[in-house]
C-alpha cells in the first residue's frame, strides 16, 4: 500500500464551514488531484497532483503534522482524497494521535479508506458543474459506505441555478437511503473570484425561499457556506 499523499495545505485550529458539523472547530488536510474539475471550483489550486503548490508527505509524517495542532477533529478534503489509495494508511495513522476523521468527497470513486473514517461527506456534483454525478452510480455509492456501523454520513448539494435544484429533487426521490442520510442543500459559491458576503446571503436567502416551496425537501438543511462569509476565498481559514 502507498504511504505518500499529495497534500496542497494543512491548517487549524479553525471551523468547519459546510455541512452538518458546520461550525464545528477542526483542522484541514487538503490533499492534491481531482477526478471532477467543475467549472466553478472554488479549490482550483487543488485539482493538480503535481504542481509548486504540492508537497508529498509520508502519511505517517502529515499525521504527526497535523496532530501537533492540537485539535481533536481532522476533516480531510481536497480535492478529491477518494483517488489516493494511501487514504486507509492516512486515516489510520491520525487514528492513533487519538483524532476523530472526517473525508469529504464527490461519491464518484470508491476507496476502503472510507471504511475507516468517522464521518463522510458525500457532495455528488450537480449540472451546473459540467460533470454531474450519475444519480444510479450515486445510490449504489451511498449504499456501500454509508451502511456501515462505524461511520455517519450526509449528503451535501451544492446549488447555483434552477437546474441544480432539479437535480437535488430527482437525487432525493430516487435514492431510498436517504431516509436514513442528512441532506444538506448549500448556496453555490461563485466561481473564481471573490465572494461578496451579501451576494451569498441573497442567493442563500433564495434558496431557503425556493426549498420551503417544496414539499419534497420538509427533511432537508439549507445551509450557506460559512467560512466563505466570514473570510471570502481566502485559503488556510
Amino acid at each position: 500500500m502507498p504511504t505518500t499523499i499529495p497534500v496542497v495545505e494543512y491548517f487549524g485550529p479553525t471551523i468547519q464551514g459546510e455541512g452538518i458539523y458546520t461550525g464545528q472547530i477542526c483542522a484541514f488536510i487538503r490533499t492534491a488531484g481531482c477526478d471532477n474539475n467543475c467549472v466553478w471550483c472554488d479549490t482550483a489550486f487543488a485539482q493538480a497532483t503535481s504542481s509548486d503548490d504540492v508537497t508529498i508527505y509520508a502519511v505517517n509524517e502529515i499525521a504527526y503534522e497535523v496532530a501537533q495542532l492540537d485539535v481533536p477533529r481532522v476533516v480531510v478534503t481536497g480535492g478529491n482524497p477518494a483517488i489516493h489509495s494511501s487514504l486507509y494508511a492516512l486515516i489510520n495513522f491520525l487514528h492513533t494521535y487519538g483524532m476523530t476523521v472526517h473525508v469529504e468527497t464527490q461519491g464518484t470513486v470508491t476507496n476502503q479508506g472510507f471504511l475507516r473514517a468517522d464521518h463522510i461527506t458525500m457532495s455528488p456534483k450537480p449540472p451546473s458543474s459540467d460533470n454531474p454525478l450519475d444519480i444510479q452510480k450515486a445510490d449504489a455509492w451511498i449504499n456501500e459506505y454509508g451502511t456501515s456501523s462505524r461511520q455517519n454520513m450526509e449528503v451535501k448539494i451544492v446549488i447555483f441555478g434552477p437546474a441544480d435544484f432539479h437535480y437535488a429533487k430527482k437525487f432525493i426521490k430516487h435514492i431510498k437511503a436517504l431516509r436514513h442520510i442528512p441532506v444538506v442543500l448549500q448556496v453555490g459559491n461563485p466561481m473564481l473570484g471573490t465572494a461578496e458576503p451579501k451576494q451569498l446571503l441573497d442567493a442563500y436567502r433564495t434558496l431557503i425561499r425556493n426549498v420551503a416551496e417544496e414539499p419534497e425537501f420538509r427533511n432537508v438543511r439549507v445551509l450557506p457556506q460559512l467560512h466563505t462569509l466570514v473570510y471570502g476565498n481566502e485559503r488556510g481559514v
